[in-house]
């Protein structure tokens, strides 16, 4: 037999008591390990339980993560694994595969476990002989996972950009699904001989890459709920919800906090786009029938997460493919009066205007409009409920008008008596604010024209100059390949102009000391050199050659 494994990642809160200062490495009491799931015949082994061919192990990630501080409160990050045996009886091609050892019949997973001392050290980092090592720290905690098929969303977890341990939700594109049974046996047999016929096991074909929709949320809205929002039904007697968007897959993570789409929220986006490839189990790939690209992005959210698109398609705009933001506010300032710092703190009447552009500059980053011109070149759809009260119709509305005032290619749809959220646009479960016709034709729209992107890279002697606008490199991306690094003067706006109205590109830049272009990174029709080798680029008037190796395929240009 074959084996498949799943993981996912858990927090555990742990305080250490100790009186005397002691610091604790946690570890895993493995007699507590207690499942509903694995058939019986189960065995505490060293590292999990064993039973009836299948195998569930959870173990810490490292003994740094793993230590706590006298005093403290902190979370321990442990890696759940639970290995299944495949029977290989059935022909491989029939996709029938069947685990052995999980009884599916007992959803929800749940697994009851107790963390214990392994080890205490002293301040000098040395081990303490000592009665407590053994000590059971905490109540029993039981964990549950859902069951899942690949047509629904499910919820995966991976280890942030700050070392803890986060959650996002995802749906497999739609359209990519492979035939199985009869019809992919046929077809592996028509292109490839029969079994009998086979002298050499035959790998896969390679999988196809497709788009990914990243979702972001708004206030209190989990991940899991905000991936289900991408769901319809096609008529009003239809029994079951077709989930996903076609051909693209969809990533909803998430980050608690009064405005969690900036800093540290964005990073968490960033992070999730990241590990999504990594959450999905090789044994179903295949029956998936694609991967996700985390470099072509349909960058969508709603309220909070509307601002969060704005934000996060704006600081990165190679990657995007489209911008769909739903009731999205520009700016936190504007947002609910709770948030206007300048207006209603009383000691603002008693700051020096110089010292006030400081504070101020210390979130203008996030401010989305002085960044729409980075979406030129990019469609983006901008809708709101001409009812909504939480972010009123004139909020978006004048991000449009900024977005029009840069000649980025902007729809925007406000939908008559609808809300701040909506279920049904139309007719009942149409898909709503989120996912109703006009958004999956908007969608379906976006990846075409994509995919024909890809496919040239005609110009349009029309639309032949942008900018790239930024405030803070650390938290900025590129457009057309080119990134600034660093700026000659800090917190003050830095630019690129492009001009492609001659034989050769050029750039024309406003306080950057150092920039790095890389080649053929993005879709656009627009690129400064295609493939690697050498190209020829005017920067500020002066005509520069830049390498690109097969390896890099960056270069970075000092000004």
């Amino acid at each position: 037999s074959s084996s498949s494994s799943s993981s996912s990642l858990v927090s555990i809160p742990v305080l250490n008591q100790d009186p005397r200062k002691l610091w604790y490495e946690i570890g895993i009491a493995k007699d507590s390990l207690k499942t509903n799931n694995i058939i019986a015949d189960t065995d505490h082994g060293n590292d999990g339980i064993m039973g009836g061919g299948a195998k569930l192990v959870v173990e810490t990630l490292s003994r740094i993560s793993s230590i706590v501080a006298p005093g403290q409160f902190t979370s321990i990050p442990l890696r759940v694994r639970l290995i299944a045996n495949r029977d290989n009886n059935k022909d491989q091609v029939d996709n029938d595969e069947k685990d052995v050892g999980i009884d599916r019949s007992k959803c929800p997973l749940q697994i009851q476990l107790r963390l214990r001392v392994a080890n205490v050290i002293s301040e000098d980092g040395t081990a303490v002989d000592t009665d407590n090592i053994g000590h059971i720290i905490n109540q029993k905690v039981t964990l549950s996972f859902r069951c899942r098929t690949t047509r629904q969303s499910f919820l995966f977890t991976f280890m942030d950009h700050d070392g803890t341990v986060s959650q996002a939700a995802a749906i497999t594109p739609l359209s990519s699904h492979r035939g199985g049974g009869k019809k992919k046996k046929e077809q592996a047999e028509a292109t490839h001989g029969s079994k009998d016929k086979q002298t050499e096991e035959l790998l896969p074909p390679p999988l196809p890459r497709l788009p990914t929709v990243l979702s972001q949320h708004g206030t209190g809205v989990a991940a899991s709920m905000q991936a289900d929002s991408y769901k319809y039904k096609q008529t009003n007697h239809d029994r079951y919800y077709i989930f996903g968007v076609n051909q693209a897959w969809v990533l909803a993570p998430t980050r608690h906090g009064a405005h969690n789409w900036e800093y540290t929220g964005y990073l968490s986006a960033l992070s999730a786009l990241h590990a999504l490839e990594g959450a999905i189990p090789a044994s179903l790939q295949q029956g998936i029938g694609s991967l996700p690209d985390t470099k072509r992005v349909i960058f969508a959210g709603h309220s909070m997460g509307g601002h969060g698109t704005w934000h996060i398609a704006a600081h990165n705009p190679d990657r995007a493919i489209a911008v769909a933001s739903a009731a999205g506010w520009i700016k936190k300032e504007h947002y609910g009066d709770s948030n206007r710092f300048f207006k209603h703190d009383i000691s603002g009447s008693f700051v020096d205007p110089k010292l006030k552009g400081v504070l101020e500059a210390t979130f203008t980053e996030n401010n989305a409009d002085i960044f729409a011109g980075n979406l030129k070149g990019i469609p983006v759809l901008a809708r709101v409920g001409s009812q909504d009260r939480s972010v009123p119709p004139y909020e978006v509305r004048r991000m449009v008008r900024v977005l029009i005032a840069h000649g980025v290619n902007v729809t925007y749809n406000e939908v008559k008596g609808k809300a701040h959220w909506w279920w049904d646009s139309k007719r009942s479960n149409d898909g709503g604010v989120l996912n109703d016709a006009y958004m999956r034709k908007f969608f379906s729209k976006s990846l075409a024209a994509d995919a024909a992107a890809s496919r040239s890279v005609t110009k349009n002697a029309d639309d032949d100059e942008f900018t790239l606008t930024v405030f803070n490199p650390a938290s900025s991306g590129s457009k057309f390949g080119v990134r600034i690094l660093q700026q000659m003067v800090p917190f003050q706006m830095s630019s690129v102009r492009f001009i492609f109205n001659s034989s050769l590109p050029r750039l024309v830049t406003r306080n950057v000391a150092r920039l790095r272009i890389e080649a053929g990174i993005t879709s656009s029709r627009y690129r400064l050199c295609d493939s690697p080798g050498a190209c020829f680029i005017i920067i500020d008037d002066q005509i520069t050659r830049v390498y690109f190796s097969d390896s890099s395929s960056s270069s970075s240009a000092p000004h």
